[in-house]
């Protein structure tokens, strides 16, 4: 300590001058040295840890959209129901109502979207407190929800709506702060190149090199997304697939390399085992708590993942069904992601956004406190958290709740039962 009234030394001066430099050089190497880079094997990329963000968003919205909406009937998987299992329910179907010779590809044009609109889409999942929203960017069916490169004519900027849909909502989503996940099947049912790959014992990657990963580069590239949700894998190997390699490139590389989640899609070897959080199967629901982050992913139609037309009221999950998902003791969960279905048209948004959502005096909790944590005990929701509840009228002539959960401040569920209604489709 310097005497009352000692000037400051320049040899001081000098000192503090040179630590500083000192930490300075220091801070400059360690800034230098390259970040951990993943080698793509499953022991490097499955110790990545998850972005956070994923851990706060408690509550996601799936949305399943495409040609098979325009049937709307019998489920998502109708092409392949119809032609190629050759039910008999859906040949009879496809002769009661369509002429003869009517192709699958004909149902293209009439995916016309003519209603969407993704502004009022993205209000409603803001109101609900939706976090992250998936959209169907490709469902087994190969018809591509933006203007894929590698899907010349199936795609919805050159048949159908002419519109780049995955661009749009991911647009409206991002101004509101909502996270914007990506739902992409990696096999197509009938696509050529991956019957030829099948054929030959998926010994040849014909279909993965020209169609499967030109996609998932264009989708990352193109949008950046914040997840990936990856299906359509149970066929073959990983190996097959090459999805070591894209995940490398998606965690060192990729524009979205520090925020971007994946689910464990990504080879028959995979679920539950291997990518970022688990899956595991759908509608998901372990009897403990899992040693690693998952997803309950679940629907309100218990028999299709999208809007169908001959869905009856017996179909829809009931709102205590949905809100009592149970264990032995209690059930831990980390999130639940759901799945509203849309006509071709996508009057979901009009109707429920019109009718429903603007007129009905919708519980705003999106105010309520919400606490970070990968996992938290659920009990009973009257005593343990706060629930939010609205009532809808529905058209079937009864009354549906749309619902969410605030269990020890976490957003947790919510329903869209007004999307039971049935609405009539126009092509």
């Amino acid at each position: 300590m310097r005497a009352p009234g000692e000037r400051w030394r320049p040899a001081g001066a000098a000192l503090w001058l040179l630590l500083l430099l000192l930490l300075g050089a220091t801070e400059s190497v360690r800034r230098a040295q390259p970040l951990r880079r993943y080698t793509p094997d499953w022991p490097s990329l499955d110790s990545r840890p998850l972005p956070s963000w994923f851990d706060e968003a408690k509550f996601g919205v799936f949305i399943h959209w495409g040609v098979f909406s325009v049937p709307a009937w019998g489920s998502e998987w109708f092409w392949w129901n119809w032609q190629g299992e050759g039910r008999p329910q859906y040949q009879r179907f496809m002769r009661d109502n369509y002429p003869p010779g009517f192709s699958y590809a004909d149902f293209g044009p009439q995916f016309t979207a003519r209603f969407f609109h993704p502004e009022e889409w993205a209000d409603l999942f803001q109101a609900a407190g939706a976090k992250y929203v998936v959209l169907t960017t490709k469902h087994h069916e190969g018809f591509t929800n933006w203007p894929s490169p590698v899907s010349w004519n199936w795609n919805s900027k050159d048949v159908g709506p002419h519109r780049d849909l995955v661009g749009e909502l991911g647009t409206a989503l991002r101004k509101r702060n909502i996270r914007y996940g990506l739902y992409h099947s990696l096999l197509e049912w009938f696509h050529p190149l991956y019957l030829l790959d099948k054929k030959n014992g998926f010994k040849t990657q014909y279909f993965v090199g020209a169609k499967t990963m030109p996609e998932l580069y264009d989708l990352v590239i193109s949008y950046k997304p914040d997840l990936i949700w990856s299906d359509g894998e149970w066929e073959c190997p990983d190996t097959y697939w090459n999805s070591t390699n894209f995940l490398s490139w998606l965690y060192n590389d990729s524009p979205v390399k520090d925020e971007v989640v994946v689910n464990d899609r990504w080879g028959q070897n995979c679920s539950c085992h291997h990518g970022g959080y688990y899956n595991c199967e759908d509608k998901f629901k372990p009897q403990s708590l899992p040693d690693h982050k998952w997803e309950m992913c679940t629907s309100i139609d218990k028999f299709s993942w999208g809007y169908r037309r001959d869905m009856a009221m017996s179909d829809v999950t009931e709102e205590s069904e949905i809100i009592s998902v149970r264990a032995p003791l209690s059930f831990l969960l980390s999130l639940c992601l759901f799945s509203p279905g849309t006509g071709s048209d996508s009057q979901f948004g009009r109707q429920l956004s019109s009718e429903h959502w603007t007129n009905q005096r919708w519980i705003d909790c999106s105010h309520l406190p919400r606490k970070t944590s990968c996992s938290w005990e659920m009990a009973e929701h009257q005593r343990r958290g706060h629930l939010c509840l609205q009532t809808v009228a529905g058209a079937m002539g009864k009354e549906h709740n749309i619902c969410m959960v605030y269990l020890k401040g976490i957003s947790c569920l919510c329903h869209f039962s007004a999307l039971a209604r049935k609405w009539s489709l126009k092509p």
